[in-house]
């Protein structure tokens, strides 16, 4: 059996899956068993692979056929240009949480301090850290898997030591520190939504992606909380459903807190701008 063989042959079956990026996918996982280049499929599509290369892709594909998402099977997935390491103990980076690191790079003074909660991967700390190396920059996260996780991405892309990693649910191991700049990317999806969203999603841990009262307790709990942790003139940037944004501005009124809502490119409510009030 040849490269392009296999490579029709997976396609084919999560084409009929009906996985969108099917294709694409395929030559994901074809390129990951043969330790090639996707170009080298197209290129070297004629090249013989052995039995145990064909059944390993095989098993692969059956994965991905099955709605386990790709990130999982291979291990990584790109954000902010940097590889991480991914499984099923945190969230995958999506392309929209790249907004946070934009705005904490930008606004964040030099030398400033950053932190990061609801850190999963460790992907926003680690590419602040990255494009940023000014910074002072902790991390933290309820789940010691994920900070598992976190610290391994740390010690890979911006050193051992190069983000100070935090077990803590919110605010709780920060008290009395202040911060320059903090971001969030809080679990936000209300529980009710669980079984009806995209079968990829079942895969990812409940415990980043559900929060109680419609989705909102997590984000209450941090727009209750970050003002005695921000130092003059900061700021947080906080992650939230497309949906929140009026919420968000609702629940900063009644703690007396400042807020506005920055949109994605697709003109959807995507960050929560807070600051506390004068």
């Amino acid at each position: 059996m040849t490269r392009g063989d296999i490579l029709n042959r997976a396609s084919e079956s999560l084409r009929d899956a009906g996985i969108e990026s099917h294709r694409l996918d395929a030559e994901l996982i074809v390129a990951h068993v043969l330790k090639c280049d996707r170009i080298k499929l197209i290129t070297e599509r004629d090249a013989a692979i052995t039995t145990a290369e064909s059944d390993l892709i095989n098993k692969l594909t059956q994965r991905r056929h099955d709605g386990e998402p790709s990130a999982y099977i291979l291990g990584h997935r790109e954000f902010y240009g940097l590889d991480f390491s991914v499984d099923s103990r945190v969230l995958i980076p999506r392309p929209e949480t790249e907004m946070l690191v934009d705005l904490a790079i930008n606004c964040a003074p030099e030398g400033g301090k950053f932190l990061d909660i609801c850190t999963g991967s460790g992907a926003v700390a680690i590419a602040v850290k990255h494009a940023r190396p000014d910074l002072s920059v902790s991390a933290s996260d309820v789940s010691p898997d994920a900070l598992a996780v976190a610290t391994s991405n740390a010690a890979s892309i911006t050193g051992p030591e190069s983000v100070r990693l935090i077990h803590s649910d919110v605010f709780d191991a920060f008290r009395g520190e202040r911060f320059d700049i903090i971001t969030a990317n809080p679990p936000y999806i209300s529980p009710s939504c669980e079984g009806a969203l995209q079968k990829e999603i079942s895969y990812e841990p409940d415990i980043a992606l559900y929060s109680p009262d419609d989705g909102f307790s997590v984000i209450e709990r941090i727009i209750a909380g970050f003002s005695e942790h921000l130092l003059p003139g900061g700021k947080l940037f906080m992650e939230i459903g497309y949906d929140q944004g009026a919420r968000v501005l609702s629940c900063a009124e009644a703690h007396s807190v400042r807020a506005e809502i920055a949109k994605d490119l697709s003109g959807h409510d995507r960050v929560a701008v807070l600051t506390p009030s004068v």
